[in-house]
């Protein structure tokens, strides 16, 4: 069970909303909210709770935007970045955004993990929106859908919703986003995208890591009790 503080569940909340924006791609606004700083609000709240990894890697996102002088200029640059990762690239892209594709070796989209996403909306009674063109299991849909299940659950005080929410980013995101993340930190020509990647990663495994800490926390003080379900506790 993860002790989250009600003050720290806005900054959560803020931080994976913060990275749904990461990977839907660069716009005028995120990149100015990133080159001001405005960007690194929430994760430097979280700072006191979870652990980043690597430690400095606010920092070194922040050296890589200094190199830029004007936001105009950081953010096409950024949208050419995101292209040749992510959408088309004449030596074939590095790392596509669809869990999809790392089902198995060069798996195509819309695999089983897309149909697996496609029943969780309809099963809360959630669907993508008419106009979106992305299968449902683009990384940022997922981690819109996580921020979902992290809202309504804390506002419901729903703890199948929270549970499910532990679940997901510990046993649907990390796996896929492993690979996803060794295959950025494998490309040298830039390293803003994995620095995000290796953000989101610490936010996840910081999940991961106090679920457990917690249920086996309290698996050992009450050994005669039957342990509480692995959940974000609810407000």
């Amino acid at each position: 069970m993860i002790a989250v503080a009600k003050n720290q569940r806005q900054f959560l909340l803020a931080a994976v909303k913060s990275m749904c924006r990461v990977f839907w791609g660069p716009d005028d606004r995120f990149c100015e909210s990133v080159q001001t700083g405005e960007f690194y609000s929430p994760f430097k709240a979280l700072s006191t709770w979870m652990t980043f990894h690597p430690p400095d890697v606010l920092d070194q996102i922040k050296e890589v935007i200094d190199h830029h002088t004007d936001s105009p200029s950081f953010c096409s640059d950024l949208e050419a970045i995101y292209v040749r990762l992510f959408i088309s690239s004449r030596g074939g892209i590095a790392a596509p955004l669809y869990q999809s594709c790392y089902e198995y070796e060069n798996a195509p989209l819309m695999g089983a993990s897309a149909t697996d996403m496609q029943q969780r909306f309809e099963s809360k009674g959630l669907s993508l929106a008419e106009d979106m063109n992305e299968p449902p299991d683009h990384l940022a849909i997922e981690l819109e859908y996580l921020y979902y299940l992290l809202e309504a659950g804390w506002d419901q005080d729903n703890w199948d919703l929270l549970d499910e929410a532990v679940s997901f980013a510990t046993d649907i995101l990390i796996p896929w986003l492993t690979p996803f993340s060794e295959r950025l930190s494998a490309d040298t020509n830039s390293h803003f995208y994995s620095l995000m990647t290796s953000l989101l990663m610490s936010i996840l495994t910081t999940i991961q890591i106090e679920d457990d800490a917690k249920s086996g926390s309290a698996k050992n003080a009450s050994p005669q009790a039957s342990s509480p379900p692995a959940a974000l506790p609810p407000g």
